[in-house]
């Protein structure tokens, strides 16, 4: 994404200093060349002064081809058609009114630099969310500076009559504020975390943090096995892993066995104070023919080096009961997704 953008800004600069100087243009390109590389090399330089250039090679270069060419293409048209229409959903009036200002600009505005410059953004931006070819509903995130000139589009093409321009975008946005305030009256921050991301532990995590966190020592590790890197956050506790996010040990590359392997041996040399398994489709986002090392070695680590200490099951509702002590010490899952922690043997 960032490529993408440093591409479309080394064009816009090209295309202002045309009939200047070499020396103007290659001063400015310098510059912004300079830019690109200095969060680069700071990245860089803190690799290589820690010997770990391999990890740094690995993880922006070998593991980002195999990420970015991994879904194929009639999955990514499911992906952007699913993602499209969730994301039109949250505000159809505002990308309703986004794509009638570009379709007028298309079809009234007159070919000049800058609606040359305008049409890369768009084209720049709408490729910035296709990258990867997963669609992934915060990348869409991108679109909106493109929205956003897309709406002053349309109400330019009123400018004869400003105030209907006036009119419309603030209904639409009005309309738009109107929904979500409909969607979230009288919400708890619960309610809103379940509207929005379903069964996913967020609001359980804050009670497994609390839990661990007065149960342990400040210089204790923990180790989360999943994709939940907030109760790392939330507990105090540093990470036995450097594995927070487990989503790439179950994709569909080469290095998903090794990566599993990794996190095992960084898990059994730190020999955590608290172990905690989630088990929560979208904490991992499982496929058929995901390794399945991890999770066998997790059951099996934790049954014979560890004892229960806590248990939370999310059910179909959404509601949560957890359970602690000796409550969670014989008790067996009844719901389908739940986080069960445990402590480390004396």
């Amino acid at each position: 994404t960032g490529a993408v953008f440093a591409a479309y800004l080394v064009w816009r600069v090209v295309a202002r200093d045309q009939g200047q100087t070499f020396h103007s243009s290659a001063r400015a390109l310098l510059s912004l060349a300079s830019g690109f590389a200095l969060p680069w090399s700071v990245v860089f330089g803190g690799f290589w002064a820690a010997s770990a250039f391999d990890a740094f090679w690995f993880w922006t270069v070998t593991y980002a081809r195999e990420y970015a060419t991994g879904v194929p293409f009639a999955d990514g048209l499911k992906l952007a058609q699913a993602a499209t229409a969730h994301v039109f959903a949250g505000a159809p009036l505002v990308w309703s009114l986004a794509m009638l200002g570009w379709f007028l600009f298309a079809a009234f505005g007159r070919p000049t630099g800058r609606s040359r410059g305008l049409w890369s953004l768009l084209l720049l931006s709408l490729g910035s969310v296709a990258l990867g070819w997963r669609f992934s509903e915060h990348y869409f995130l991108l679109l909106v500076p493109a929205a956003a000139l897309g709406v002053a589009a349309m109400a330019e093409r009123l400018h004869p009559w400003p105030w209907v321009g006036a009119l419309v975008v603030g209904g639409a946005v009005a309309v738009t504020a109107a929904q979500e305030w409909m969607t979230f009256r009288g919400s708890t921050p619960w309610m809103m975390s379940r509207a929005i991301y379903g069964r996913n532990p967020f609001p359980e995590a804050l009670e497994i943090a609390e839990r661990v966190r007065n149960a342990s020592r400040p210089e204790d590790s923990i180790a989360v096995v999943g994709s939940e890197p907030e109760i790392y956050f939330y507990a105090r506790r540093k990470a036995a892993t450097g594995f927070v996010y487990t989503y790439p040990l179950t994709e569909p590359h080469p290095f998903a066995e090794q990566m599993q392997e990794q996190m095992i041996r960084e898990i059994e040399a730190a020999h955590p104070t608290f172990l905690i398994l989630v088990h929560v489709p979208t904490s991992w986002s499982r496929r058929v023919e995901s390794p399945l090392q991890i999770f066998e070695w997790s059951a099996n680590y934790a049954n014979t080096k560890y004892r229960p200490y806590g248990l939370v099951e999310i059910s179909a509702n959404g509601h949560s009961r957890s359970f602690w002590g000796e409550q969670a010490q014989f008790r067996y899952p009844e719901s389908d997704i739940f986080v069960s922690v445990f402590e480390r043997n004396p």
